[in-house]
């Protein structure tokens, strides 16, 4: 549940959405009444690993799917950045000054 909300909430600790809310409010109630159960004749703890267990590989599965997800994403951005000949240009330390340097030197020959 832990991995879940870390990946459903922002920073400030709001939910992502309305639908991961209300899923982990179901997944804390069915766990509370699962518990509540194995307490009060001593069974159900089977039930209450089992259904844990489904969840988490249900978590893990959506966590997979998201991560190709944003993986293919990545490599479409970057296709389509390519085929635009789109280039970010990154300056190297000190070359904005040299390249200013030599404009203003230019200027002065004429």
């Amino acid at each position: 549940m832990e991995l879940f909300e870390r990946t459903h909430k922002h920073k400030d600790e709001t939910w992502v959405d309305k639908r991961s809310e209300q899923f982990n409010v179901k997944f804390k109630n069915a766990k509370e009444e699962l518990s509540q159960k194995a307490a009060e004749d001593g069974s159900g703890h089977e039930e209450l690993v089992k259904k844990l267990q489904e969840e988490n590989n249900c978590l893990k599965t959506r966590l997979e799917k998201t991560k190709k997800n944003v993986e293919i994403n990545n490599h479409l951005v970057q296709e389509m950045m390519k085929r635009m000949d789109f280039h970010i240009p990154i300056p190297q330390v000190g070359e904005t000054n040299a390249r200013e340097d030599d404009d203003s030197g230019d200027s002065s020959e004429e």
